[in-house]
């Protein structure tokens, strides 16, 4: 039997498949939708992460010197998510929310890595933060393709998606960031939330760079005027790496899925395998008529 992996991105695509085809899926969100649509067999398999000795080293030395920040002012490093326009809101609210603190004569150095298309953008707002701060508070990292070192580098970590979760096997505590201004720090409580949403979230303000400012300077005063906490929930982000998201739990998970999938009892009937057929025809020959409008009405003469 075979099995279809299936992440939250792609759900459109889902009910093309048979609901008799066991799932692998990337998000308890997506998990959920998936057994809401029918399907029966759905594994959560998330994102595994090496943590084998020597995987989460990082020349953080290097990477603050090449920013020109030192080891005495706590470092916050924002990684980018390439494409979302929530990334750009996001960064921009980060410069502004360090450069808001640094005012406040909050000690603090915000560097912005993988800013991707709105580089311009974030360096325009990274000048505005150094200008207020009258000294350079904000950085923006050059492009690069091992991220090791600024997570190795920071003392608080912002990001969101792939990029927040690799974050997490550093122990380091982690600010997730989303749309509309949402930000929210990773506790034992909020983990719950954040894994089903895949390390994001939505908020409810039109503006989210503003919001997003407002919100992330009052998480971040907490977390920088605190290293005590800031150290526990370093080890709490590392201990829900290597219960969730390890390797060995991947590759175990993974085996489940395929070994049920095997098993005789697990095929399914005649009858429902008819069903499946019937009705993943009539979802391709409607996903096709749907792609197919917006063409015949561009096409047709006017």
């Amino acid at each position: 039997m075979p099995t279809a992996r299936l992440w939250l991105n792609s759900w459109p695509a889902a009910p093309l498949l048979p609901r008799s085809v066991p799932l692998v899926v990337g998000s308890d969100e997506s998990r959920l939708r998936a057994a809401a649509a029918g399907y029966g067999q759905v594994t959560l398999l998330q994102a595994p992460l090496d943590l084998r000795s020597g995987a989460q080293q990082g020349d953080a030395a290097a990477f603050r010197g090449g920013l020109g920040f030192d080891d005495s002012v706590p470092l916050v490093v924002a990684v980018g998510e390439p494409g979302p326009q929530a990334t750009d809101a996001g960064l921009l609210a980060a410069c502004d929310a360090v450069g808001e603190l640094a005012c406040w004569g909050t000690p603090v150095r915000l560097a912005v890595v993988g800013a991707g298309s709105s580089r311009l953008l974030v360096e325009g707002a990274a000048e505005l933060a150094n200008a207020r701060a009258g000294r350079r508070v904000v950085a923006v990292a050059d492009p690069q393709d091992d991220l090791r070192p600024a997570y190795a580098a920071a003392d608080v970590i912002l990001g969101m998606g792939e990029a927040a979760l690799r974050g997490l096997a550093f122990a380091k505590p982690l600010v997730v960031q989303g749309e509309r201004g949402f930000w929210e720090l990773l506790t034992p409580d909020t983990a719950p939330a954040l894994i089903r949403q895949g390390w994001c979230g939505r908020g409810i303000e039109a503006d989210g760079r503003a919001a997003g400012t407002i919100r992330l300077t009052s998480i971040l005063r907490e977390l920088l005027d605190e290293p005590g906490t800031r150290i526990r929930l370093g080890r709490y982000s590392r201990s829900l790496v290597a219960e969730r998201y390890s390797l060995e739990r991947a590759a175990a998970a993974q085996e489940e899925v395929y070994a049920e999938a095997i098993r005789p009892a697990s095929r399914p009937s005649v009858i429902d395998l008819a069903a499946d057929a019937a009705r993943t025809s009539s979802g391709v020959l409607r996903h096709q008529a749907i792609r197919r409008w917006p063409r015949r009405m561009r096409d047709r003469p006017v």
